[in-house]
């Protein structure tokens, strides 16, 4: 049976399964005994039904898996497993941490395969069904890396990370659409972040879309798009957005002319900064000035 071990007031298991040489363990419940409150833990879990039917929540899902199905919850997904109310029931779980397959944060293998599905909301859990021939395949490679993690062989620890590792090779083979639609999300948000970084350092300069571009390592269309998409307008516009705000800021403050807080903000025109201030604020410059100060 699995230990409860130590269950935060957020929900967080503590408990260490195996040892930071070879984080993965293996446990087994049946009965009443399997009961396990909600609660969630940096570690993904693979368990498999062998023996009647057992009830997995992670969130709002129920999944009710019979004997010959299996279950992998995701890193970080709040779970639970009530009970059995009838009948005899008995389930074998690996506990184990990513790291034992993707190595370190710096690897292609976290920042390309394991990020994306650690993150995607799609993918709180995978069911692996003892009639569909790939995901029995799964479920039968599960039970021999538990036997496994139970003997005493020399070479356990390499066979059980192989399994482990062919287990998320054939999740990605068949959740690809999932995976690659969040990696792309990632993709996109560490590309605006740049960005962005970029305009909130330079917005008073002469930059251009080109050149906040090349801080996010896409070409201008791709820009124009992750702008469009996570910003809802375009870098220029996002641009004359900071400069505005920033001349609120410097007006309402009284201790600028109207003139200074133009060139200061990286306005190289007056009327075009009046025009671009006043559809934003609804004032001129000046009674922005007068009524701020």
């Amino acid at each position: 049976m699995k230990n409860n071990g130590i269950i935060t007031e957020k929900g967080q298991e503590l408990k260490k399964h195996g040892s930071a040489a070879f984080p993965c363990a293996a446990y087994e419940s049946r009965g009443e005994a399997m009961g396990f409150p909600w609660h969630w833990h940096e570690e993904f879990e693979l368990s498999v039904v062998e023996e009647g039917f057992v009830e997995f929540y992670t969130g709002q899902e129920c999944c009710r898996l019979g004997a010959g199905d299996a279950i992998l919850i995701n890193s970080g997904t709040l779970h639970s497993v009530p009970s059995p109310i009838l009948g005899e029931s008995r389930k074998k779980d690996i506990v184990f941490s990513g790291k034992l397959i993707y190595g370190s944060f710096d690897s292609i293998f976290w920042e390309k395969y394991f990020q994306p599905i650690i993150s995607s909301q799609r993918l709180p859990a995978y069911v692996f069904h003892g009639d569909v021939t790939w995901e029995a395949r799964v479920a039968g490679q599960a039970l021999l890396a538990h036997k496994a993690l139970l003997g005493q062989a020399y070479e356990r620890e390499i066979f059980v990370k192989k399994v482990l590792t062919d287990i998320f090779y054939e999740l990605i083979l068949h959740c690809r659409d999932a995976v690659d639609e969040n990696a792309k999300n990632i993709r996109d948000n560490e590309r605006i972040k740049k960005m962005l970084g970029f305009i909130h350092e330079h917005y008073r300069e002469n930059i251009t879309v080109a050149m906040i571009a090349d801080h996010g390592n896409v070409c201008t269309r791709e820009c124009l798009r992750c702008f469009r998409e996570f910003i809802h307008m375009s870098p220029i516009q996002y641009v004359i957005s900071c400069r505005l705000n920033d001349a609120c800021r410097m007006l309402g403050s009284g201790e600028y002319t109207v003139t200074e807080v133009c060139e200061a903000c990286g306005f190289e025109n007056p009327s075009y900064f009046s025009k671009m201030f006043r559809r934003q604020t609804g004032l001129t410059p000046s009674a922005y000035r007068r009524k701020r100060a």
